[in-house]
């Protein structure tokens, strides 16, 4: 992938929160998992709208959302981590990283 790096930061406008999970005891001595912010930083979003698919959960119907969003490289979380944008939460489904390790794409999914 042949690219201008000036011209791929530019594009990165929007404030993202990268969330991970952490484990910590409660007043009772069991662990609950709990989500910590792991950093905020800039990234380029790019809704999928086209691949919105409906699901029953539950015995409600919600609403499936895939939204990428492209950020500056980083080795310290995994899929296991969560987007925070705009007030929702994003769950991490997949993450492609350019042959340069200049840049990653997420791709998430959102529950409404």
């Amino acid at each position: 992938m042949r690219y201008n790096a000036q011209e791929q930061v530019g594009k990165l406008r929007e404030r993202i929160a990268i969330q991970t999970a952490t484990t910590a005891a409660n007043a009772y001595g069991e662990q609950v998992e709990t989500w910590a912010t792991l950093a905020t930083v800039w990234a380029e979003v790019q809704y999928r709208l086209l691949v919105s698919d409906e699901e029953q959960r539950a015995g409600r119907l919600s609403d499936l959302r895939t939204v990428h969003y492209t950020i500056r490289y980083r080795s310290d979380f995994d899929e296991k981590a969560r987007i925070v944008y705009d007030s929702k939460t994003y769950d991490i489904t997949a993450i492609s990283i350019t042959p340069d390790k200049q840049f990653m794409t997420l791709e998430t999914q959102s529950r409404e």
